[in-house]
């Protein structure tokens, strides 16, 4: 059961939730164990805004495979469709939050494998644009040939690149180039022999 436990979460506004019966309560503040958790219920304060849902109002669950984060499609009371997408501390603790919706809502369980060609074809963009900067730094004689955009950002960017090749040099950027490449060719490769599922649970 994942009743009246503490989880800790992020990519939402609060950063506890809390499952009890009938909803999901959630709080903008860390809350560390149970009995505080419920007296914020019970009395919040304006520090100690909670937030519920009910739990028979989620119609649809959709979470990637060895992901964190579970998107939880809901009604509010206002009779508008929301989403709450939290991130867990763990992939086994979303598995064991999706499982236990699923069963207590008896949500149909759809699996659709990842299209393995887009994600490939991205990376393959990724690394020709590393190489491609890698080489175009590595043949210049001069760090001073490297253009200063007027934009604050691009200004710190291009002295953090200058610095950089100053302390390594063109043939260590180069490097540093051919390795970044090899590693996201290497994750690419692993991603297309075993892509992704996403798993949808509906009513």
């Amino acid at each position: 059961m994942i009743e009246n436990i503490i989880y800790p979460i992020q990519g939402e506004m609060a950063k506890t939730l809390l499952f009890t019966e009938d909803k999901i309560w959630l709080s903008g503040r860390e809350i560390s164990s149970l009995d505080k958790f419920q007296k914020v219920i019970e009395k919040p304060g304006m520090m100690d805004a909670v937030e519920s849902i009910d739990i028979n109002s989620i119609y649809e669950i959709i979470f990637k495979e060895n992901s964190a984060t579970l998107k939880i499609k809901y009604v509010n009371s206002k009779g508008k469709n929301k989403n709450l997408v939290p991130t867990f501390t763990s992939e086994e603790k979303a598995v064991i939050i999706e499982n236990y919706l699923e069963q207590k809502l008896s949500l149909k369980r759809t699996v659709n494998q990842e299209n393995k060609t887009k994600p490939l074809l991205v990376n393959m963009l990724i690394i020709a644009g590393i190489l491609a900067v890698s080489i175009a730094l590595g043949l210049m004689e001069d760090s001073s040939e490297m253009d200063s955009s007027t934009t604050r950002k691009n200004r710190l960017g291009a002295e953090v690149i200058k610095i950089v090749y100053d302390t390594i040099g063109p043939t260590g950027i180069i490097l540093i180039g051919i390795a970044s490449s090899l590693f996201v060719g290497y994750k690419a490769l692993k991603r297309y022999k075993n892509p992704d599922s996403e798993i949808i649970l509906s009513r």
